[in-house]
Parts: C-alpha cells; sequence; structure tokens
C-alpha cells in the first residue's frame, strides 16, 4: 500500500510538473489593420502580450484573416545571440510535430555560413576557427544578409535532426504572409503577419496553435582529446579534487554561452 501511495503521489508530481512547463496564452481578436513594420506604435501591448520576460517580450493577436506576432528583444546578449545563430520560429497545430517547421529570422550568421560546407565544417571543428581575422570578417559580411534572408528549419517527422533551406524574403512573403523589423532599432524587433487559411509556410488555420521560438547555435564538435576523459581528479585552485569536464559538458557549456534557447506557448486563438 506504501508503494501504491508513493506511486501515486510520484505521478502527481510529474503530472503537475509537465503542466507548470506548458504556458498557455490567448491572442486577443483584433479590428483594427495592423502594419508590419517591426513597430508596437499601432499594438494594443496590454491585451496582445504574451510573456514579459527579461531578455524578450512576445505578443500575439488575430483577426479574421491572420495571425500576428512581435517579438521585442530587450537584451544586448539576447542580441548577440541571435545575430549568430538566427531566431527560429515554429508553429504547428499538433504538439507532436510541433517542430516540423520553422522560419528563422533574423537567419544569423552562422546558419548562413551552412551554404558553404566546408567553412561550415571547419567552423564546427576547428577550436581556432572564430579567431582568425579572416573568419571574423567573413562572418560580418553575412550578418548583413541577416534581414534579408530566411532560414528555413524541416523535419519531416517534426522530431529528427532539422535539414536548412534558404530563402529570401520576398520569397516567403506572399499570400498576406509579410516579416519586418525595425531598422532604427537599437535592439532587433520582428513583426510577423501569418495567414490563418492554411496558405503559408506554417500551414496554419484559425485554430489553437503550438508556438515556439529557438535559438540553436552550431553543434561545434569538441575533440575528446583536448580533455582528460580518463576519469582522473585533478586539482582545483583550492586544492580539492575534482574531474575534468567532459566533451558533451564542454559542448553543453558552450551552447549556453552561445545563448541556447527554447520557449513554447500553447496559443489559443478563439
Amino acid at each position: 500500500m506504501k508503494l501504491q501511495h508513493l506511486f501515486r503521489i510520484t505521478a502527481c508530481l510529474l503530472f503537475l510538473g509537465a503542466c507548470s512547463n506548458t504556458r498557455t496564452a490567448t491572442a486577443p481578436e483584433i479590428n483594427n489593420t495592423l502594419s508590419i513594420d517591426g513597430n508596437l506604435s499601432d499594438w494594443n501591448t496590454g491585451e496582445s502580450i504574451v510573456e514579459n520576460t527579461e531578455t524578450v517580450n512576445y505578443y500575439a493577436a488575430h483577426d479574421n484573416d491572420f495571425l500576428y506576432l512581435f517579438i521585442d528583444i530587450k537584451s544586448p546578449f539576447k542580441e548577440n545571440s541571435i545575430q549568430r545563430s538566427g531566431l527560429v520560429i515554429y508553429l504547428n497545430h499538433s504538439k507532436e510535430t510541433r517542430k516540423r517547421i520553422g522560419i528563422g529570422f533574423p537567419s544569423g550568421s552562422f546558419n548562413l555560413l551552412r551554404e558553404d560546407p566546408g567553412a561550415f565544417n571547419s567552423l564546427q571543428n576547428d577550436s581556432d576557427w572564430l579567431g582568425k581575422p579572416g573568419n571574423q570578417e567573413l562572418l560580418s559580411e553575412l550578418a548583413k544578409e541577416n534581414f534579408e534572408r530566411v532560414i528555413i528549419v524541416e523535419r519531416a517527422d517534426g522530431k529528427s535532426n532539422p535539414e536548412y533551406g534558404f530563402a529570401d524574403r520576398s520569397q516567403i512573403e506572399i499570400d498576406g504572409f509579410a516579416i519586418s523589423t525595425n531598422e532604427d532599432s537599437r535592439l532587433t524587433s520582428i513583426e510577423m503577419r501569418i495567414p490563418l487559411d492554411g496558405s503559408s509556410i506554417f500551414g496554419i488555420r484559425k485554430e489553437n496553435v503550438w508556438l515556439g521560438f529557438s535559438v540553436d547555435p552550431p553543434d561545434f564538435r569538441i575533440n575528446e582529446q583536448q580533455y582528460d576523459v580518463s576519469g582522473r581528479s585533478q586539482n582545483n585552485r583550492y586544492g580539492n579534487r575534482r574531474r575534468p569536464p567532459s566533451a558533451s559538458e564542454q559542448r553543453r557549456a558552450l551552447s549556453r554561452n552561445l545563448g541556447e534557447y527554447e520557449r513554447w506557448y500553447r496559443l489559443n486563438l478563439d
């Protein structure tokens, strides 16, 4: 009986934990026309706020034909992260396939480097690549295209490793779909208008959707031999024994330092 009681408590805690990690928001219905210019001046920010965080604010609204999104970056660190790795926006009706298709805007200089497989492979594998002046200049040149190009992230089943494609903004701005940024702002703001008739790249209709935002730095392939992975302890500066970090731990730390990020919402359009 005690074991059964413990099992019920554990199951309940797991259920509550899962629920507490699910953010639900409602996109209000609006009557006014929103200009897609990367500016919040025509938004009712009090009603349309999805979440206010320390680094970014998210807004959403809809009318009969379109879903409107606004992402307002507030943190210089977040700004640097998305300029390098892009900001991918996901929309899908199904939780299981919510990462099936995403649009990266700004595209991110690291992502634009993917069009040169040799250079991107060197970025992932050569720990000195970023420190070379010529490569820094290359990334700076690519960054100039961050708001002219979009990166399309696609997973056939919504779960597997992504495939990446690239397009000019004009190629996806059809059938009412629009995306813009405020070029006069010091930090990035992104405004999107997505048709709710299934015609957009997301294929959504006027039903509740899963909305996600992601910053995904490249998978840097740290050489295991750069670290002592034998399990032998080393002394830290206080004389205590410690195990050196593994390559996977180093990769996770590097991704966090580069601003790896993922946030999801269940957005009601009722």
